[in-house]
């Protein structure tokens, strides 16, 4: 089976086909360094269903103040632990697709399953669902990748016209957040790993594979050039048409080389060309709106939890002082 065809496959029942991804921070324990788990998201390739499965979660869900979330640390990270594992038992027929550095067929399951364990020591019976390697996609793997080195990041961008997405945090970064209780930028910014691999399936499971020398997961390879012009950013085909442009209106002579059909299809191709143009300059306005509105929603939803923190604490307090006072 070809990688078109695996990821073609992967959309058949799009449903049972899981994207997951996960952060965690770093600690250091008796001299070494550990991986403290902060959160695993899940959603299929038809977005009908997303798990979050978080320490902030968990512990809004039980009624934990944050303020107490250190001390609880450990065991909301082994009860998280326990209900994605639930999950994958639960979804033991499923796919999983996830992002990895490695070519490894499940190094994200792998290492969950190695943080699992060693949260579970002392409860020998407790075991980690084993996910069959036919049912494992790296996207790295997907996309050619496992014979040269790229990271997240440079995924995104070379399938993104070189930008990321405005909630797109480094695991570094997302960890800060944590430690900060920034939590719904943590969330966003997982969300947004996970939505762009899922663009990016969806649009290439139609489209051939660039080889790994290649810089970009789609292969154009074949297609018409004025389909190739509509496969070129924004920036790339303003210069081509520019060029084009100047050459017409210089004199250059171009007109002794073509005949009349020639010249009135390049007049189409050029036409086409300024409508993309309008359609892309649109469209980039419209994510920059809905950046935007993320934004103001994720600030919303920090100032409500920044609210019922202290709402809490002050009723803590009143319901002490009514204590004391009888």
């Amino acid at each position: 089976m070809t990688l078109r065809e695996e990821i073609k496959a992967l959309f058949t029942n799009p449903e049972d086909s899981y994207v997951i991804h996960f952060t965690y921070l770093e600690k250091e324990v008796q001299g070494r360094s550990i991986k403290k788990v902060i959160a695993i998201h899940a959603k299929n390739l038809n977005s009908t269903d997303s798990r979050e499965f978080s320490i902030e979660n968990f512990a809004s869900q039980n009624d934990i103040p944050f303020d107490d979330l250190d001390q609880w640390f450990d065991d909301i990270e082994l009860a998280i632990l326990d209900e994605f594992n639930s999950f994958l038992k639960e979804k033991a027929q499923c796919n999983f697709i996830y992002w990895t550095e490695d070519d490894g067929q499940g190094l994200i399951l792998d290492e969950l399953k190695r943080i699992f364990e060693a949260r579970n020591k002392a409860e020998s019976q407790k075991t980690f669902k084993q996910i069959p390697t036919g049912s494992r996609r790296s996207i790295p793997y997907l996309f050619k990748f496992n014979e040269q080195e790229i990271t997240l990041k440079g995924f995104i961008k070379q399938n993104n016209s070189d930008r990321l997405p405005i909630a797109f945090l480094t695991n570094h970064e997302e960890g800060a957040c944590f430690e900060k209780r920034e939590y719904q930028k943590i969330r966003a910014s997982i969300l947004c790993k996970i939505d762009f691999f899922i663009k990016v399936l969806s649009a290439s499971k139609d489209q051939n594979h660039q080889e790994a020398t290649k810089s970009s997961a789609v292969d154009i390879e074949g297609l018409k050039p004025i389909d190739i012009i509509k496969n070129m950013n924004f920036k790339s085909w303003l210069i081509l048409s520019g060029i084009v442009l100047g050459l017409l209106s210089s004199g250059w002579g171009l007109g002794r080389y073509l005949n009349t059909t020639e010249e009135e299809n390049l007049k189409k191709e050029l036409k086409e060309l300024r409508k993309s143009t309008d359609n892309e300059k649109s469209e980039l306005n419209k994510n920059n709106a809905v950046a935007i509105d993320s934004i103001n929603k994720i600030h919303e939803v920090e100032l409500d939890s920044v609210k019922n923190h202290y709402q809490f604490k002050l009723d803590s307090i009143s319901s002490r002082s009514s204590k004391e006072e009888k």
